[in-house]
């Protein structure tokens, strides 16, 4: 308010200002609101015409977050891409940022079911993370997670098991032995076993998932049950496997 009623406005202040209250909305949960705000940080920048200005990739990174929240994602696309464009011509080699707007694109790819794109974008930002990162940093656990997903959700079961045993490998190093992401990872792993047709290292990988959970859940807790009953769809799956493996060879 004071600059908007200075005699003499300072357009960059008033539009870090303006991405400031839109962060305080996307904490408050008012995503539309931090949207507006946002776009209009965007305007004054772009009429400062200041193509260098680090502030205009970091203003298109907050509005792919606020649409991103709204299920916007087309939108938010469009903006996570014009902050890792406006970035690259702003400084090429900033390995963080680069690392960190893949993987929003990932992200939202990946909210989009365009898994190979999705993969792609996780894959690059893993190539950066690598370059300013240790190799037993939480978030390189996090990123073959995703890679694995991706790999998953295609189908290549052969690709997303190397990734989730990376993951699982730096969770073991980095997180409370008692983290329940240890248990997601070890459901993961088991899942990826079965679709390769690898049925008792699937029921060991769920034990394994279903024994990280009781550190901190009780027995009759749903996912408990749930990873329980997995195991008994994954002995179906064998039963079936070998019961028309052996039907094809016969015939």
């Amino acid at each position: 308010d004071v600059q908007l009623h200075s005699h003499n406005p300072n357009l960059t202040a008033i539009a870090s200002y303006s991405n400031n209250v839109g962060v305080v909305y996307l904490k408050q949960g008012k995503y539309s609101d931090a949207a507006k705000s946002f776009d209009r940080a965007l305007k004054i920048l772009q009429q400062l015409n200041e193509s260098n200005n680090p502030d205009l990739a970091s203003t298109y990174d907050n509005l792919g977050d606020a649409y991103v929240l709204q299920d916007k994602y087309d939108d938010a696309l469009t903006y996570y891409s014009k902050a890792l464009e406006t970035q690259r011509v702003i400084e090429p080699r900033n390995p963080p940022a680069l690392a960190s707007f893949n993987n929003s694109i990932g992200n939202v790819y990946n909210k989009m079911h365009r898994y190979g794109d999705a993969l792609v974008h996780f894959k690059r930002a893993l190539e950066f993370q690598q370059e300013y990162l240790p190799a037993t940093h939480p978030s390189f656990a996090s990123l073959y997670n995703n890679i694995g997903s991706m790999y998953y959700r295609q189908e290549q079961y052969g690709d997303a098991l190397p990734c989730y045993l990376k993951s699982l490998e730096i969770e073991l190093m980095c997180l409370p032995e008692n983290h329940p992401t240890i248990a997601v990872t070890h459901f993961n792993i088991a899942t990826t076993y079965t679709g390769l047709g690898r049925f008792e290292d699937a029921i060991l990988s769920t034990e394994r998932s279903i024994e990280q959970l009781l550190k901190t859940l009780p027995t009759d807790h749903p996912e408990v049950i749930e990873n329980r009953s997995y195991i008994d769809t994954i002995r179906r799956k064998q039963m079936l496997k070998g019961l028309f493996d052996t039907n094809t060879t016969n015939f």
